[in-house]
């Protein structure tokens, strides 16, 4: 089956230290981009969750993870950058017209001058854990349900796709029947036999549907084997004058690039 790329998930989990709330969304890309961010985000917790993302299965699209926390209750390790301060201070007595004092306030406000950060995570890291795979779950849910949805067109597609193969095939044979490949002297109407055109596009129907059915990620190939599918139809429209079958073969165009749009949305 297919899984989509687009979804979202958010989930909040409360205890006596504080609340921790995740939103996790995603969308379409070529790769897996995963940006995580918060007003309050250690960089243990970042690793942590890019892990958790790699181990849940998503391996394609565009992944956002908003993580908010707010702590009550909690002891701080407060770090001061004494030398940094010293520093600000001796320079700013250089100006006569800064006649007062820098207050404690506007001190720990100067960026880089203040740190802060919990005593003891562990309790917060479990919280924030649960949070996650509560947000992540609801968020691969929607983008399995979107998979399906993708399945079910795509199968359509390639069904249509499988039928107009066959109609491509016995109107090649008729042709061949009535002498329409030795027709040399119109070379607007035949540059050589298409069977060999025949054989791929059936080969790469197969290879669609072995693909379609395989697990993983799968988008990407079958972006590929529905652009093969799309190059011998161009071929038989270049290489034939004959309307029945540039008919089928234009409708086998149609079909492959609607396919095509599907799957740039599968993982």
């Amino acid at each position: 089956m297919f899984v989509g790329m687009t979804g979202f998930g958010t989930a909040q989990v409360e205890d006596k230290w504080g609340v921790v709330r995740i939103d996790i969304r995603s969308w379409n890309g070529r790769g897996l981009d995963v940006s995580i961010r918060g007003p309050f985000l250690l960089t243990e917790w970042e690793s942590l969750l890019r892990r958790e993302l790699k181990r849940v299965g998503i391996s394609r699209g565009t992944v956002r993870v908003d993580v908010f926390v707010q702590l009550r209750n909690v002891e701080y390790e407060v770090s001061v950058n004494e030398g940094l301060l010293s520093s600000l201070l001796r320079e700013c007595s250089k100006f006569s017209q800064l006649s007062e004092q820098i207050s404690v306030y506007e001190a720990v406000n100067i960026p880089g001058v203040v740190q802060y950060y919990p005593k003891d995570t562990s309790q917060i890291t479990s919280s924030l854990l649960k949070a996650f795979h509560q947000a992540v779950k609801t968020l691969v849910d929607m983008r399995r349900k979107e998979g399906q949805e993708m399945f079910r067109v795509v199968h359509g597609l390639v069904r249509e796709i499988s039928d107009l193969s066959e109609k491509i095939r016995k109107r090649v044979r008729l042709l061949d029947k009535t002498g329409f490949f030795d027709k040399r002297e119109d070379l607007s109407t035949l540059r050589k036999d298409v069977y060999e055109e025949v054989k791929r596009l059936k080969m790469n129907i197969k290879n669609f549907r072995s693909k379609m059915r395989s697990s993983g990620a799968k988008g990407r190939a079958l972006d590929f084997i529905a652009q093969e599918i799309l190059r011998e139809a161009n071929t038989f429209l270049a290489k034939i004058v004959d309307t029945e079958l540039s008919n089928y073969a234009l409708s086998v165009k149609l079909c492959a690039d609607r396919i095509r749009e599907v799957v740039q949305n599968v993982e």
